[in-house]
Order: structure tokens, then sequence, then C-alpha cells
């Protein structure tokens, strides 16, 4: 038996607190109870000192029976030029081991952060890529925590609200994070699947605005190489560059139009669920970004195709990689599939 759940996505609006069930979402769970669900969230929402009527993201809510609660946001990558995408491995590194000023004033160290946060979650990751991969251009910040007293969806959110927004980025965190970068290179270039799946993307995707091709092997050697020459030689002065410019990607990236947020937990035991969501993703008010929410599109692999893949007819291309410590043979085709939702051909 499947297990009773269903999703409803909020949507960004000015005026009103735009709540619906998503199509087809309804699994094993009765829609008249759904409902009662729908309604009680946006009566907890309005029953506040400062009603809560408008969101400025979208973001899906999963209504599962579950001691626990996981809560991430995806956020558009999209943003950035070609030079901003090639730190993101550096940034997603350091996201989780950073020191922070919390919102009480009080300062916790790199190692206080990290402390707290594992005493306090489940578990919590970030990284590049959504569903497998086959969203490559979003990234994610995730936090799962026992839903203890109906506090859990704050605690994460907490927890995700201190990595978006209140910690710091420092010299000693780039350095550490570029050098272990630097260390996982060799393991790859050894391995021939990451070297096949790493030549493919070159030849698939358009290098000025794929994640893929940024982020692969080829193309983080000679730019974490160049970084690290740079912290040896020019000490502070190198270092303070990058953060920086980390920075300033955070600054592109952490505002709430880039985002989606999801929540799967009961939904029932959360008081104050779209209050605690929509405040803990935004900023302070004097920083927001001031632009409106949108359902984020354009993200997934096939979006960031180079122009000739994009037209069947335009012929395929290929190339053949002598590796020295790889003693296996592998191939790789890729071919353009059916179009989704083809009303010719069969699902497959």
């Amino acid at each position: 038996p499947s297990i009773p759940l269903f999703t409803v996505r909020l949507s960004p609006s000015t005026h009103s607190l735009s709540l619906s069930i998503i199509p087809d979402s309804l699994s094993d769970f009765d829609e008249a109870d759904a409902e009662a669900i729908i309604m009680k969230l946006k009566n907890d929402a309005m029953d506040t000192a400062v009603p809560t009527i408008a969101s400025p993201f979208h973001a899906d809510l999963t209504h599962i029976d579950s001691a626990f609660v996981f809560a991430a946001v995806g956020i558009d990558t999209t943003p950035l030029n070609p030079q901003q995408r090639l730190h993101l491995p550096i940034l997603e590194e350091i996201l989780f081991k950073l020191p922070a000023t919390l919102e009480s004033g009080e300062k916790l160290s790199k190692d206080e952060f990290v402390h707290k946060l594992h005493d306090e979650t489940v578990s919590y990751s970030s990284g590049l890529g959504l569903l497998g991969g086959s969203i490559p251009q979003m990234s994610y910040v995730s936090v799962q925590v026992e839903n203890t007293d109906g506090l859990g969806l704050s605690t994460a959110l907490t927890w995700i609200h201190r990595v978006l927004y209140l910690t710091t980025i420092t010299n000693e965190s780039v350095k550490t994070a570029v050098q272990r970068l630097v260390s996982e290179i060799p393991p790859q270039i050894r391995h021939g699947p990451s070297v096949l799946a790493t030549v493919a993307a070159e030849l698939t995707y358009d290098p000025q605005t794929s994640n893929s091709i940024a982020c692969n092997v080829i193309r983080q050697k000679p730019f974490l190489a160049n970084i690290l020459e740079k912290i040896e030689n020019d000490k502070n002065a190198g270092v303070e560059e990058i953060v920086q410019e980390l920075e300033g990607i955070r600054k592109i990236l952490f505002q709430t139009s880039n985002m989606h947020a999801v929540v799967a937990a009961n939904l029932s035991k959360i008081p104050k669920l779209l209050d605690t969501l929509v405040l803990s993703l935004s900023r302070k008010n004097d920083e927001r970004d001031g632009l409106s929410g949108r359902l984020i599109e354009n993200v997934s692999a096939a979006s960031v195709l180079r122009p000739q893949n994009k037209d069947p007819a335009s012929g395929g291309n290929g190339a053949v990689c002598s590796l020295s410590a790889i003693e296996s043979g592998f191939l790789n085709i890729i071919a353009p599939g059916i179009k989704a939702y083809n009303p010719n051909r069969a699902a497959l």
C-alpha cells in the first residue's frame, strides 16, 4: 500500500494567501481532509498580530504522517556569470562550516556553530543539482529535525536562515576549502566513469551557462590551482579577493526571488507554519531584494545544452581520450529522447 500524502503549493502573492493542492498529488488521502488542513494553515496565518497574507516565493508543502520535519530551499543559480559559477564548489564546501552571529547577537566560532548544528538536527546538507542531477542549475540547502512539540519546522528553518544570512566567510575557511577540493581532484582523474561523464558534459552543455561544466574536474583543476597559487604568493590579499567574490555570489543567490522552498512533515501538527516559513527564509526588511517570487523554470539539463545540440539535424560530435592511469575502456553515447508528454508515444 502507498503512503498517504498530498502536496500543497504556496504561490507568491502581494494581496492574498494563495494555497492549492497540486493536481495528482493526493495519494490514499481523502480530499476533504486535505482541504481541512489547508484551511487550518490559512487560519493560523491570519490569527496573528500581523497576518501573513502573502509569500515572496513558491513553496511545496507535503503532508505526511511523520515524527520528523524535512525543510529545504532550492536556489536558482542562473543569474551567475561564467566566472562566478566556477566558485560554486567552494561556496558549497563552506556553507555549514562558518562562524556566525545568531539572531540574539551571540557569536559562534566555526566549531561552535557545527557542534550546535549537530546537536539540534538529525541531518543537513547542501549541494548543486536536484533530482539526481536532472536539474543541475539549482543548488539547495536542507535540514531534517525531529518535530518535538510542533517546533521542528521552526528549528529546521532557523538553521537554514543562519546558513543563508548569518554566517561570515573567513580567510581560513576559504583556504581550507580550496586545499580540500584540490586534494579531491587526483582520484577523480583516475576514475574512468568520472572522466567519461566530464568529457560527455563538455560536449553536451553550454560552457557559458552550465553548472555541470563549471564544476567539473577539467575546469576546476586549473581554477583551483590558480587560487592556491594566489593564496601562497599573496597571502591574505589573495584570499580576501576570493572571500569578496563569494560574498558577492551569496548576495546574488540568496534572495527570495531565486528560491523555491520545500517542507515535508505532518502539516497539521506545525503551528503558524506559513508565518514561520516566510519569515525564516526572508532577509530583514531593509535587505530584501524587492523582487516578486516566481515559479523557477529553465533550470533543467535541457535548458543549458550547447546550441548545436538543441537541433537534432545539426549532427553530433565526439571525443576520444587517452588516459594512462585507467586500464578499462568506457563509452558514453547521448542522443535526443522523446519529449515530455508526447501524445504519440507511450510512457517509458
